[in-house]
């Protein structure tokens, strides 16, 4: 004859010696009682993992796991099956145990975090387990814990694609694109790496800029007169400033020719020669018609 929980615990209280008029001081209430029946535990070490993610690669993290069965009822086997949700994918290993004991059993909750996800976002994994025996309720339990993702620092700077003339004795000015490639918000500062004797470019300073946010940025290289005329090659070094200690900075490489200064300005040049253009029409035209009122003067003989 099968005895069920219940009426163990209803015979145990019936045939339990009463405290009323036995003469006994009031039991002093605990502070914890113990569990009476089955219980489900279930947890995730550590509490924070941090992901590390690139712009083309995932980053997952791997939570160890425990779950347990205590007091069980003796004879019973229980299926317990653990299962996992979160922002991102996130797997399970094992997920599915049968126990009769109250020794933990392990398992691996592993977070799959997409390539380029922004390092202000935070993730929470949820861990889920349920218990069951035959003739016996469902039990549950949950734990959760936390991703953080790491920083990561990229950045693009687009310069022109030919090479640029850089004249001795003045300023050039260059419009070039820098895109933040960091997965967060970053801030920058370009300047020259071991410029060549004669160039410099003043520190040119982003404050912030979101990520894959664009800008356009006024490079001005001031050139002495006295600079060495040829080819070279600029090394632009941009370092990543804001929440980014230690970041190891990028470069981007710009050939250029330094040239001797014409003194004009090509668009001066341009109109200049228009200008003697049009002089040199005038007068041609005025000296061919002289000639044809000449030949209308002379008479006829």
């Amino acid at each position: 004859m099968s005895v069920t929980l219940g009426q163990v615990v209803l015979v145990l209280l019936v045939t339990a010696p009463s405290q009323a008029g036995s003469g006994l001081p009031p039991a002093v209430p605990t502070s914890r009682s113990p569990a009476i029946g089955p219980e489900l535990t279930v947890s995730l070490k550590p509490d924070t993992l941090t992901a590390h993610v690139s712009s083309s690669k995932n980053g997952p993290v791997i939570f160890n796991g425990s779950v347990r069965m205590d007091h069980l009822v003796p004879g019973l086997s229980y299926t317990i099956s653990v299962s996992a949700s979160c922002q991102w994918s996130v797997i399970v290993s094992p997920s599915t145990f049968v126990v009769k004991d109250d020794a933990p059993c392990g398992f691996y909750a592993t977070v799959v975090v997409p390539p380029a996800t922004s390092s202000e976002v935070i993730g929470t994994v949820i861990v889920s387990a349920t218990a069951k025996a035959p003739g016996l309720p469902l039990y549950s339990a949950q734990d959760q814990a936390t991703v953080t993702v790491a920083l990561y620092y990229n950045a693009d700077l687009e310069v022109p694609g030919n090479r640029v003339e850089l004249h001795m004795g003045s300023t050039t000015h260059l419009l070039c694109n820098l895109t933040n490639e960091c997965n967060g918000p970053m801030g920058f500062q370009l300047q020259l790496l071991d410029p060549p004797d004669g160039i410099t470019l003043g520190p040119v300073r982003i404050a912030t800029l979101a990520q894959d946010d664009s800008i356009p940025v006024d490079l001005a290289f001031e050139v002495t007169g006295d600079a060495p005329a040829g080819r070279h090659v600029l090394v632009i070094q941009i370092q990543f400033s804001g929440d980014a200690p230690g970041a190891p900075p990028m470069t981007r490489p710009m050939p250029i020719d330094v040239v001797a200064s014409t003194g004009r300005s090509l668009t001066s040049l341009v109109v200049v020669a228009a200008v003697v253009a049009v002089i040199a029409g005038v007068i041609l035209y005025m000296r061919r018609s002289s000639r044809r009122r000449r030949a209308v003067a002379i008479p006829k003989e």
